[in-house]
Parts: structure tokens; sequence; C-alpha cells
């Protein structure tokens, strides 16, 4: 009897659970690669720095949120911070709308 009944739950479980993983499995696929420019091409290309704003000709490696306005306040903990929560959302999101993503 505790066969069957555990036998009917699964069966029913299954589906559901597959389901749902290739829904949202599709969402992550492997981007397709882009062509990439040749060695002749690559060649052929010249970059005019001259348009280019000041805040990119002067970008700091060390540095590189020198130029970014204040009000945004870029830094690497705010940036971790921001991640964690757009991950929360995410989750909180899936889980309470579970075929809307």
């Amino acid at each position: 009897m505790l066969r069957c009944v555990v036998r009917k739950n699964v069966s029913a479980v299954v589906p559901l659970a597959m389901a749902t993983r290739s829904y949202n499995i599709a969402m992550f696929k492997n981007p397709e690669r882009r062509p990439q420019l040749s060695e002749e091409e690559r060649a052929k290309v010249v970059v005019d720095q001259s348009q280019w704003p000041a805040e990119f000709k002067d970008f700091d490696n060390e540095d590189p949120y020198k130029h970014s306005p204040a009000w945004i306040n870029l830094s690497s903990w705010s940036l971790f911070l921001w991640g964690v929560e757009v991950a929360f959302i995410y989750q909180f999101w899936e889980l309470v709308f579970p075929k809307s993503i």
C-alpha cells in the first residue's frame, strides 16, 4: 500500500520538476559565439581616440570608478551588495511566480 502511494506521488512530482528545470535552464543556454575578425581585418581597424570623451581617455585601471558620478556611489562593496540584492530578488521572484521567468 505504501509503495503505491509513494509511486503515485513521485510520478506526479517528477514531470513538474523536469518541466520547471527545462523552463528555467532555457534562460542560461550557452550563447552563440559571434564571428570574430580575422588577422587582416583586425589590422585594418582604426581607433580614433580624438573623438572620445575625456573620461575615457583618462581611464585608470587602478581606479576604474574615478569618473563615475557621485550619486551612483560605485565601489567594489556597493557593486557586490547590489549583486546580492539582485540575486535575492531573482530567487524570491522565482519562488513566488515560478512560471514567469
